[in-house]
């Protein structure tokens, strides 16, 4: 199995796009976070990003993206799930030993962390059980009282408010010293949608765009305005203008809150397939 290190996020693509291209709602994030790297090297982090490519046969087995502080982000595409997560163990350790966790189709993930746990001694401190959600055709959906409109730059400080709110909630974690800055430039792209009821009551964020797709997420409704419908009205909205552009929206949901997970169903969203999220403890490595 040969493996290719890659500093360049236009040379990875340029690799291995197409190959995640194939399955778009399972590899969207992937896709995404490359495409993002490629116009802007440290959007998610001062840090420098990584990627790593597995070849076998002259095809693409697997990939794996760190865009430091985050997560590494595992993409498997063919061949021996065993063969080729021993492979991206070693790979990755290589690189970059002290990963904070992975997050990936939950085959690859859940193996991926077994061996790395078992080979360099780290333990488990978080995982979060994942699904990942395609949408294509929007179920009739009553909305809230409201409505949506796109983010403006006056509304800068709240939104960024939310969406730290938003990962501390959902990843557990403090967001990256660049937070802020993608915020504004998401806010100047028209990429951040609100719902408004008097006041901005929800919040919805279109990313990570694909050859067909387009990713919804940052869906945050603060506790003194939520089940009142909001987040429902302000997705199906959104998904709803979405549509017009592409051919399906997708979303990740924690598992664990039957309550999001039923919301994306009313709307049309289906299940495509389940993603896992782990984090790392080093400290007794």
């Amino acid at each position: 199995m040969r493996v290719q290190y890659v500093q360049s996020a236009k040379t990875f693509l340029e690799a291995a796009g197409t190959d995640l291209l194939t399955d778009e709602a399972r590899h969207s994030l992937a896709f995404g976070i490359a495409e993002r790297v490629a116009l802007d090297t440290h959007a998610f982090g001062p840090d420098d990003p990584w990627f790593i490519i597995l070849k076998s046969s002259g095809k693409i087995c697997a990939t794996a993206i760190r865009t430091p502080p985050h997560r590494t982000v595992l993409s498997h595409l063919c061949g021996d799930r065993g063969l080729v997560c021993s492979e991206l163990v070693r790979s990755v350790h290589k690189i970059d030993p002290t990963i904070p966790g992975v997050v990936g189709e939950k085959g690859i993930a859940d193996r991926f962390t077994q061996e790395w746990c078992a080979a360099y001694g780290s333990k488990i401190k978080d995982v979060m059980t994942q699904r990942i959600y395609r949408l294509t055709e929007l179920a009739k959906v009553m909305l809230s009282e409201g409505g949506m409109r796109r983010a403006k730059l006056e509304d800068a400080e709240l939104v960024i408010a939310w969406a730290a709110a938003f990962r501390r909630e959902t990843a557990g974690d403090d967001p990256s010293p660049t937070h802020g800055h993608l915020y504004r430039q998401r806010i100047q792209q028209g990429s951040v949608y609100l719902w408004e009821h008097e006041v901005p009551v929800s919040m919805a964020v279109s990313t990570r765009p694909t050859r067909s797709g387009i990713s919804v997420g940052g869906v945050y409704t603060p506790p003194e305005h939520r089940n009142k419908g909001y987040a429902t009205s302000c997705v199906a909205s959104l998904c709803k203008e979405l549509l017009r552009d592409y051919r399906f929206c997708v979303l990740y949901t924690d598992l664990s809150n039957p309550v999001s997970n039923s919301i994306y169903k009313r709307i049309g969203f289906k299940e495509h397939c389940d993603s896992a999220q782990y984090t790392y403890d080093h400290e007794t490595a």
